[in-house]
């Protein structure tokens, strides 16, 4: 396989984002329609997917169009590096939130989204950590 293209700018989600047809979208959507002769408005449904797991990538080798489903479906591949948290991670990310550590490094460490680790620390995801933890 060729080797990934990265596009420097980033997403709280960690996909790379572009300005494309008067708004801003995902880098790697456009590399691919650029790539298919495709606009905005065409590609609408069709889920991009990342044949490399490097979300920051838009070498149109690496991009394959499919459904939402063959994406979830991606995510269950040997060697995926999709990472979910545990109930126990999750929990740990709350506290050290709760002791002053940076939203931005603890996304990093455990492998998610920014908006993940603001989900934790608010109460939209994992609200049960406090309960059970």
């Amino acid at each position: 396989m060729t080797p990934c293209i990265e596009f420097d700018t980033r997403h709280s989600n960690g996909y790379s984002t572009v300005r494309w047809e008067g708004s801003t979208g995902l880098a790697h959507r456009k590399a691919y329609a650029d790539t298919h002769g495709l606009s905005r408005e065409e590609l609408e449904g069709v889920v991009i997917r990342h044949c490399c797991d490097n979300r920051k990538c838009i070498n149109p080798e690496h991009l394959i169009a499919g459904t939402q489903s063959e994406n979830m479906h991606d995510r269950k591949r040997p060697g995926k590096k999709y990472m979910k948290l545990t109930r126990e991670q999750a929990a740990t990310i709350l506290l050290r939130l709760f002791i002053g550590e940076g939203g931005s490094a603890l996304a990093r460490e455990y492998g998610v989204s920014a908006q993940m680790v603001s989900h934790i620390k608010h109460g939209r995801q994992w609200n049960d950590c406090l309960r059970h933890a």
